[in-house]
């Protein structure tokens, strides 16, 4: 089998954030975005309309194993559910890859830049949710201490 070197990409087809990106638009950042950090891209997979759906991130999370990595649109593509989130990151950790999110210019490749990335989800869920942040609980330190980074599994290099 050859290893064909890129990243792949991944746009959605319902909204970001309350919003709709069309999807042309959404390509054109992930290519202006590639081509800004000389990264060589792969074309995206859309996923599919549906609420909580994630079967095209999951097949572009398989395939990054056999490239470098995926390109996402926005880091708010990613799941809702904190655990979720947390088994794609631990998949890009564990399997040596990198997952850049192309609108808000962050990479992950390693525990810091995953945990920094959880980081402005949780602010981020926090401001969507009227919380002023009195009692709020702060999952990052849970996370932490939980051996969350622990295997993901299905994702493996094989």
């Amino acid at each position: 089998m050859i290893k064909q070197l890129g990243y792949r990409g991944y746009i959605s087809s319902r909204p970001i954030q309350g919003g709709r990106v069309p999807q042309h638009v959404q390509n054109l950042v992930i290519r202006d975005y590639c081509a800004s950090n000389n990264i060589h891209f792969l074309l995206s997979a859309t996923e599919y309309a549906m609420p909580n759906c994630y079967i095209m991130l999951e097949q572009v999370l398989k395939e990054a194993v056999k490239n470098q990595g995926l390109v996402l649109y926005s880091l708010f593509q990613l799941p809702q559910d904190n655990a979720t989130r947390n088994r794609i990151y631990n998949a890009v950790l564990e399997n040596k890859i990198e997952m850049h999110v192309a609108l808000e210019g962050l990479v992950i490749k390693d525990k810091d830049s995953a945990q920094r990335v959880e980081d402005i989800w949780l602010v981020h869920q926090t401001l969507n949710n009227g919380n002023d942040g009195v009692g709020a609980r702060n999952d990052s330190l849970v996370r932490k201490n939980s051996g969350i980074f622990r295997g993901f599994g299905n994702y493996g290099r094989s």
